[in-house]
C-alpha cells in the first residue's frame, strides 16, 4: 500500500465498499512484503496480533468479522519498515495540527481514545442493530464522529479571546468535580452554569444544562455497563442468561412491572450490578505520557529487604517475580490489589439499603501515588437491599474474565512515554479489606469455633459460660520454646503451653481442601432468625458446627483460584 493512502480506513464501517477493498489491500500487501511467510499474526480487534499466526485467508475473514485494530498504524508484523510509516503518519500530523490544543493532558487523552478504538460497546450495539436490520453504516459514523467532536472541543477555546488552557470540556470536568465533591443537586448545576453562561462573553461555548455536561464527559469513554442481576443473588443475566426473564435457580421474576411519571407500564429490574472495565482504564493510564512514566517507578526503585516503603519491596512481589520470570521481564505490566467493604449510601435514613463497591489499585506507581484516590479504580458496584454474602461469586464474574484475559492474552496498547506499542497484561496479587469482609471476598470462615484464618482447623477455642462468648486461645504457641511465658499458669489459662505453631495453608493445600465441596447459590435467603443463647452455649455450638459443616474452612474458592496458576 502506497503511503498516499493512509490507514484510515480503519475507522471505516466494517460492510463499507471501501473498508472491504482496503481489506483486500492490506492482504496483498501482507504478501508482497511478507518475505516469503504464508503464516501472520492477525491484526483483528479480537487477535491484536498476540494470539498466534493464522493464513492471511484467515486474517481476511477475521477483518471483515472484528474489524481492524486501530492502534496498529505500523504493520511492523506484516512487513512494513519504520521509516514508510513514519512518513505516512507524518504527511497525517501535518494535516490535522494540533498546535491549537488548549488542554494539552485532555487533548492527547481523547486523541488516544478515537486512535485506540476504545469504545468496544458500541461496536458491539452496531451488529446488534445490523442483526435487527438497522443500517450499520449510520450507526457507526455517528459514533465516530461523536469521538471526533470530543477532540475538537478539547481544543475550541471556550470563547474567542480567552487564554489558552480553557475549553468547555475542561470546564466540564471541573463543574462535575465540583458537584460530586459538594454534593450539589442536577438542578443547582443547571442554575449555576445558566448564572456563568450570562457573564462569559458572547460566542461561548460552555453547555447551559447539567445534562449537557454528562453528554460532553461521555465523549470521553469513562462509562460503565449495566447488568440485570437475580435478586437473591443466583444468576447474572450477561452471556448465556443475558434473555432470560425469569431466574434459572429460584424462579424469581427478572423485572418488576411498575408505571413511570407517564402512567405507562415498564420493567425495571429487580437487581443490577454496574461494571467499570479495566482494559479500557489501565490503557487510559498509559495515554498521558507522565503516568506512564511513573507507571515504570516499581521497576527503577532501588529496593531494600529490610525496609517497607512499598509493596514491591514485600516478599510476596518477589515471588511473584520468580514464579513468572515472562511477567515480571515487561516492567509495564501492571500489579493490582482488590479491596471491597460495604457502606450505607443514605446514613441513618436508609437503613435498609447498602452498596458494595470493589476497587482495584496499581501498584506499579510510586507510594505517592499508588493509593490516591485519583488512581484507585471502580471496577464494581454492588447495590441492593441485602449484602450479596458469599454469592459475590455471581457478581465477580466480569473480573474473572477481564483478569484472565489480561493475563493469557494480555491487550495491545500504546505507550505514550515511549510513543510504542507493547502487549500489556495484569496480575491481581493481593486483596485489602478488613477481617469481616473476610468472609465474603475469600470465603474463609471468621465466625465460630474456627475463626482463625491462620490456625484453620487447629485453632484453640473455649466456650465461656459466664459472658457467652467464644474466647480464642494459643497465643503462646507462637513464642520460643523457652520463653518465660509458656510456664506462666497464672496469667493465663492455668497450664503449660507445649503446642507448636501451625504453619499457614498453601494455595494448593487449600485446592485440595475446596476441590470437592459443593456450594449452594440462590438459597432464597429467608430473613435470618435471632439465635438464643443458652447458658452452657449449647445452641452458639450448635450453630457453630453448622456453619463449619456449610462453609468448612473455606465456603468456597477465592476469586484468586478460579484464575491460572
Amino acid at each position: 500500500m502506497s503511503n498516499d493512502v493512509y490507514k484510515k480506513w480503519m475507522k471505516c464501517p466494517r460492510k463499507s465498499i471501501d473498508y472491504r477493498q482496503c481489506v483486500k489491500s492490506f492482504v496483498e500487501f501482507s504478501m508482497i512484503n511478507g518475505g516469503g511467510c504464508t503464516l501472520f499474526s492477525c491484526p483483528c480487534r479480537r487477535c491484536m496480533n498476540a494470539k498466534g499466526l493464522i493464513t492471511l485467508s484467515e486474517i481476511s475473514f477475521h477483518l471483515l468479522k472484528y474489524g481492524m485494530q486501530e492502534m496498529y498504524t505500523t504493520w511492523r508484523f506484516h512487513g512494513e519498515s519504520l521509516e514508510a510509516a513514519r512518513n505516512t503518519t507524518t504527511e497525517y500530523v501535518a494535516d490535522n495540527d494540533v498546535t491549537a490544543v488548549s488542554n494539552e493532558s485532555i487533548a492527547a487523552y481523547v486523541d488516544e481514545n478515537v486512535k485506540a478504538g476504545m469504545d468496544e460497546n458500541g461496536e458491539e450495539g452496531v451488529d446488534e442493530n445490523a442483526e435487527a436490520g438497522v443500517d450499520v453504516n449510520v450507526g457507526t459514523n455517528r459514533c465516530y464522529e461523536k469521538k471526533k467532536s470530543a477532540a475538537e472541543q478539547a481544543r475550541e477555546p471556550l470563547y474567542p479571546s480567552c487564554p489558552k488552557g480553557k475549553s468547555a470540556m475542561c470546564d466540564a470536568i471541573m463543574v462535575n468535580n465540583i458537584k460530586t465533591q459538594f454534593g450539589i443537586s442536577d438542578n443547582g448545576v443547571t442554575t449555576m452554569l445558566e448564572l456563568m453562561k450570562e457573564l462569559l462573553p458572547e460566542g461561548n461555548t460552555l453547555p447551559s444544562k447539567f445534562p449537557d455536561i454528562k453528554e460532553i464527559i461521555k465523549e470521553l469513554g469513562m462509562d460503565y455497563v449495566t447488568y440485570d442481576a437475580c435478586i437473591n443473588d443466583c444468576v447474572l443475566y450477561w452471556k448465556d442468561n443475558s434473555s432470560l426473564v425469569k431466574c434459572p435457580v429460584c424462579q424469581e421474576p427478572r423485572y418488576v412491572r411498575v408505571f413511570n411519571d407517564e402512567r405507562k407500564l415498564t420493567q425495571v429490574a429487580q437487581n443490577t450490578l454496574r461494571h467499570f472495565p479495566i482494559i479500557a482504564r489501565l490503557k487510559r493510564l498509559y495515554s498521558v505520557s507522565w503516568i506512564a512514566e511513573a507507571m515504570l517507578w516499581h521497576s527503577r526503585a532501588q529496593k531494600d529487604v529490610n525496609i517497607m516503603r512499598h509493596p514491591v519491596d514485600s516478599t510476596a512481589w518477589r515471588c511473584a517475580d520468580n514464579f513468572y520470570p515472562e511477567f515480571a521481564k515487561e516492567a509495564r505490566n501492571v500489579t493490582l490489589g482488590i479491596a471491597t467493604d460495604v457502606f450505607n449510601p443514605n446514613g441513618c435514613f436508609g437503613l435498609n439499603y447498602s452498596c458494595w463497591p470493589v476497587k482495584l489499585c496499581p501498584y506499579n506507581l510510586p507510594p505517592s501515588m499508588c493509593m490516591k484516590r485519583e488512581f484507585s479504580m471502580l471496577y464494581l458496584l454492588i447495590s441492593g437491599t441485602r449484602a450479596p454474602g458469599k454469592d459475590i461469586d455471581v457478581y465477580l464474574q466480569p473480573l474473572i474474565e477481564e483478569l484472565k484475559e489480561l493475563w493469557n492474552d494480555g491487550v495491545m496498547t500504546f505507550d505514550s512515554f515511549t510513543k510504542s506499542e507493547f502487549l500489556l497484561k495484569a496480575r491481581l496479587l493481593w486483596a485489602i479489606h478488613d477481617f469481616p469482609a473476610l468472609v465474603t471476598l475469600s470465603g474463609c470462615v471468621t465466625h465460630g469455633y474456627y475463626a482463625c484464618p491462620t490456625c484453620g482447623e487447629e485453632t484453640v477455642s473455649e466456650w465461656l459460660s459466664y459472658s457467652k462468648k467464644i474466647c480464642y486461645m494459643g497465643h503462646r504457641r507462637w513464642l520460643p520454646s523457652k520463653h518465660k511465658y509458656r510456664d506462666d499458669k497464672t496469667n493465663f489459662s492455668g497450664g503449660v503451653e507445649y503446642g507448636k505453631a501451625p504453619w499457614p495453608l498453601t494455595g494448593l493445600q487449600i485446592q485440595e481442601m475446596v476441590k470437592d465441596m459443593r456450594s449452594k447459590q440462590g438459597k432464597g435467603k429467608p430473613p435470618a432468625k435471632k439465635r438464643k443463647r443458652g447458658a452452657e452455649g449449647d445452641n452458639l455450638q450448635q450453630g457453630a458446627d453448622e456453619d463449619v459443616s456449610d462453609h468448612s474452612l473455606f465456603s468456597r474458592r477465592s476469586i484468586l483460584h478460579d484464575l491460572p496458576n
